[in-house]
């Protein structure tokens, strides 16, 4: 049966079906290498050539942007003795755009909460898709990480914490900081 293939959370949107079968041809033994992708992908005929930014300065700097987004992802703060959390969370702006908020400002605005708490259930669930054909090898871990997962989106769960019966009032809360 011929697999199919597709792109997820992704800037990557066309022809994920030609890029894996390309993965099964060049690496048969199903486990292709990020430095054999690159070798293989510098030839312009190849199917995933177009896929990688082959102008060194422009590369470069998406590459140190792409570590100052690590740098600022492991930078980890301590709030009580022995307890730490990331310093910084990712927080979508009213502009659609990725930005990096400390964590007490996260903290002091509900609708920041709130996106918090709606990225961590899309991880839960992508954790749960990942992980569910070996959930036979670690049943315990995984009904505990995702036995409250069932059918709880991120509206109704804010909606739970907070009582309030119309969740949609969490996009004039987006706007509302975004206009700060």
């Amino acid at each position: 049966m011929k697999k199919k293939y597709r792109f997820r959370n992704s800037t990557f949107t066309e022809n994920a079906q030609a890029v894996g079968e390309f993965f099964e041809k060049a690496f048969p033994h199903g486990n292709p290498k990020p430095h054999e992708i690159v070798e293989i992908a510098k030839e312009k005929d190849c199917v995933i050539h177009k896929y990688f930014d082959w102008d060194n300065e422009s590369a470069a700097e998406k590459y140190r942007i792409n570590q100052a987004r690590q740098l600022i992802r492991c930078l980890y703060v301590e709030i009580d003795e022995g307890n730490e959390v990331r310093a910084y969370e990712s927080i979508l702006t009213l502009e659609d755009e990725r930005s990096y908020l400390e964590i007490d400002r996260i903290a002091s605005d509900q609708s920041l909460v709130d996106q918090v708490i709606e990225t961590a259930l899309k991880e839960l669930n992508y954790w749960k898709l990942k992980y569910e054909k070996y959930k036979n090898h670690f049943p315990s871990v995984f009904e505990a990480v995702t036995k409250d997962l069932k059918g709880v989106s991120h509206e109704e769960e804010v909606s739970r914490r907070t009582n309030n019966p119309n969740p949609a009032n969490r996009n004039k809360d987006r706007q509302n900081y975004s206009s700060r």
